[in-house]
């Protein structure tokens, strides 16, 4: 049985997930620096050991109410190019692009492994702003894991 590993991490109570395979690292206690006329969702640049990484508000970019909430938490994502050649046979990765990306949430939650039959596709619910965002749900034993389209975040697209 195929599975797929997936970092979890939460905004608001909503649990979401990304493939293990995208995630270098995770940060915590972050500095970033503003970035005059950039989109709404992008919360600045951070320096990353003398790499300079664009930082996005996950909670932004999906539409959801930021006032008054600080988040610090960072997941720093893989280039396409560092999981290139990493990329197991029928596991189909997300394109994030040449430029290293940071994704602010809320906080991280557990890595779980989920057999493939059980992602299923996003539900006709799922509000609007967010179903764009949605590649896949797989319902745990107590709350629904919604798989992030990073690709559709960092593009700003409709799958």
């Amino acid at each position: 049985m195929a599975t797929q590993q997936f970092a979890t991490f939460y905004l608001d109570d909503v649990l979401w997930a990304i493939n293990i395979l995208q995630v270098r690292e995770i940060i915590t206690n972050i500095e970033v620096s503003d970035v005059p006329q950039s989109s709404e969702h992008i919360r600045g640049l951070m320096n990353l050991r003398g790499q300079i990484v664009t930082v996005v508000d996950m909670a932004q970019a999906l539409g959801r109410d930021t006032e008054g909430k600080e988040r610090a938490t960072c997941i720093i994502l893989k280039t396409d190019s560092e999981v290139s050649d990493r990329v197991p046979p029928g596991v189909q990765l997300e394109k994030i692009g040449g430029d290293v990306v940071g994704i602010m949430v809320d906080r991280m939650g557990d890595v779980l492994e989920i057999e493939n039959e059980r992602i299923d596709p996003s539900p006709a619910n799922i509000t609007h702003g967010e179903a764009r965002f949605v590649r896949g749900v797989v319902q745990l034993d107590e709350e629904l894991m919604l798989i992030l389209s990073i690709e559709s975040v960092l593009n700003g697209q409709e799958q």
